[in-house]
């Protein structure tokens, strides 16, 4: 077994707890957290250490929900009423050598139930389509590879998709969380700014903003007579020159 190593830090508003969540959060005070976002291991898929206190070091699932579930408890008496947990999981795949065919097994099922039978409201989720591509490189999936779907696409299946699951603590939320859109409307039309104005300025920025950041991922230079605009003085025309 690995060393356990246990440490914190703290500052102004946050706080950094190292160590086995299954203990840690216990330190943490009933119904004071507004939103806890957690990856846990998907099951054995990826196991991180020899540790018994890995979660993804289990010889099954049953004992990895088991393990699990200290810390979905947790997580549902520190968070406040009518706050939230969001959990990103993934579906499984089984393999010939585990169980003796290629398929897939219900890994976000399997957690969304452990929530609920733990006193969680599951109300939502968001699907995080992947590229299958990239996927197929990166898993060397079988049925993802283009040799495979060239001689029998019958053994082919999609790319699986991530998913943020959304869990809600039973109660009242006591604090309102607004958005604030309103207010930043209300600052501009205080400088003046009609309401297409305001969308014109949004739309601009997000185009930009957008442009800015491809420009960054490629490192792609603009060519010079562009870059050059508004940056040197223009020339003068021959009529304003005689």
């Amino acid at each position: 077994m690995t060393d356990y190593i246990t440490d914190e830090a703290h500052g102004t508003n946050w706080s950094l707890l190292l160590g086995d969540s299954c203990e840690r959060l216990a330190e943490i005070e009933t119904d004071s957290v507004d939103l806890s976002i957690c990856s846990p291991p998907f099951a054995s898929l990826f196991i991180y250490s020899p540790s018994v206190r890995d979660l993804g070091n289990a010889a099954s699932r049953v004992e990895f929900l088991e393990h699990y579930s200290f810390i979905i408890r947790e997580q549902l008496r520190v968070t406040k009423p009518g706050r939230r947990a969001c959990i990103h999981v993934q579906q499984l795949t089984t393999t010939k050598s585990m169980t003796g065919y290629m398929g897939m097994t219900d890994f976000r099922g399997e957690v969304i139930r452990a929530f609920q039978d733990a006193g969680w409201i599951y109300d939502g989720e968001v699907t995080v389509w992947k590229d299958p591509q990239a996927q197929s490189i990166r898993t060397r999936s079988h049925a993802l590879a283009f040799a495979t779907k060239n001689r029998d696409s019958a053994t082919t299946r999609p790319a699986l998709a991530d998913y943020l699951l959304l869990f809600k603590k039973p109660g009242e939320n006591a604090v309102d969380v607004a958005s604030r859109v309103l207010e930043r409307f209300e600052a501009l039309r205080a400088h003046g700014f009609s309401e297409e104005d305001i969308w014109d300025i949004g739309a601009i920025t997000a185009l930009f903003g957008l442009s800015n950041r491809m420009a960054n991922l490629t490192s792609m230079q603009p060519n010079p007579e562009f870059y050059l605009m508004g940056r040197v003085p223009k020339a003068a025309s021959p009529d304003k020159a005689r």
